[in-house]
């Protein structure tokens, strides 16, 4: 069995809504609320749910650029909440991220190599390396041109030359994800956060950005947690899903497994809203009562999904928080009604 990569425990996320005469806050919004799960190394895990759920919050403190309100991340073994000064620089070497859109992450005064070579100056290391390289180290500008070009050229951005000096505006909107990409991987990293990397491009071009980085994923030997709404292309790459419902993981398991034989209404329901192709085949959509997306308590004391389940009932919904249990090997649901 592949080891574990990183770990959560009890992790939540919360942020301030009101403020009092003093300045401290009054009412909280749960971005996120007591969620624990692993991520193997080299595999790709897959965080579905729709918008306001949480999921970009996890990886934003999964690579520590949110700090957890409490709980515990556990990456290879080390607690990253409580890093600073040269641990924290070390971990971000080895962690990632890939943010949605292109267009706003890339600095439209920097050229691609200024970009690329940002990180490189960032996390200057001298290594030792063996005799006929010992006069070379991350820290030579040598070694930072050519690693530049060798991502390039990973991401199939060739010639790299071509690119080097281009500013944004110069580039199309798939270009300059690879420029992203190619961002997250010129530091090497063991894991890379995705967050919903596919859904600023064209419906033409997602497949081979998947391809591309399922085959980086090889390349690199790196574990991803794959973010994502959509559950067609979360199918496609995912080895695992978690399925988040406002700030609460609802099931866990093997992709596969999950799409074919849903287990949680919730889940159920998200695979219900995506459209077929066929026009002979009709699926039932479940419906259910609105929810407001904005909780104002810190915690819930019944199941969230309560008011829009279609199988809820007030004597097991109503009254009681469902847990995370488990349902068979590796599949995992929080809900009342599965035994």
């Amino acid at each position: 069995m592949a080891e574990t990569l990183i770990k959560i425990n009890n992790l939540s996320k919360l942020y301030p809504l009101k403020k009092n005469l003093f300045r401290k806050a009054k009412e909280w919004l749960p971005a996120l609320h007591n969620i624990s799960f692993d991520i193997n190394e080299g595999e790709v895990f897959g965080l579905v749910g729709e918008s306001g759920s949480g999921k970009s919050t996890c990886g934003k403190i999964l690579v520590r650029l949110e700090k957890a309100t409490s709980g515990q991340v556990f990456f290879e073994g080390t607690e990253i909440n409580s890093l600073k000064g040269r641990d924290l620089k070390a971990f971000r070497k080895k962690a990632q991220m890939i943010f949605q859109d292109p267009y706003e992450s890339l600095n439209p005064r920097r050229t691609v190599f200024d970009t690329l070579i940002e990180p490189l100056n960032v996390h200057t290391v001298y290594e030792e390396l063996a005799e006929p390289l010992k006069a070379q180290h991350i820290g030579s500008r040598d070694y930072r041109e050519r690693k530049i070009q060798e991502v390039l050229e990973k991401v199939e951005l060739k010639p790299a030359e071509d690119f080097l000096y281009r500013y944004p505006h110069e580039l199309s909107g798939g270009q300059r994800q690879r420029i992203s990409i190619a961002r997250a991987l010129v530091l090497d990293p063991k894991f890379i956060v995705a967050d919903e990397p596919i859904s600023m491009l064209d419906a033409s071009v997602r497949a081979s950005f998947m391809n591309l980085m399922l085959k980086l994923k090889k390349d690199f030997n790196l574990t991803y947690l794959f973010i994502s709404h959509d559950l067609a292309s979360a199918r496609y790459i995912c080895d695992r899903l978690g399925v988040l419902f406002q700030g609460e993981i609802v099931e866990i398991g093997p992709t596969e497994m999950i799409i074919q034989d849903p287990k949680h209404p919730y889940t159920k329901m998200l695979l219900s809203a995506v459209p077929v192709a066929d026009p002979k085949i009709k699926r039932k959509r479940l419906e259910g009562a609105k929810m407001a997306p904005i909780e104002h308590s810190t915690g819930c004391v019944t199941c969230k999904f309560y008011t829009r389940c279609p199988i809820a009932s007030k004597e097991k919904c109503g009254e009681g928080k469902p847990e995370l249990v488990s349902v068979e090997d590796g599949r995992f649901v929080s809900c009342h009604h599965i035994k």
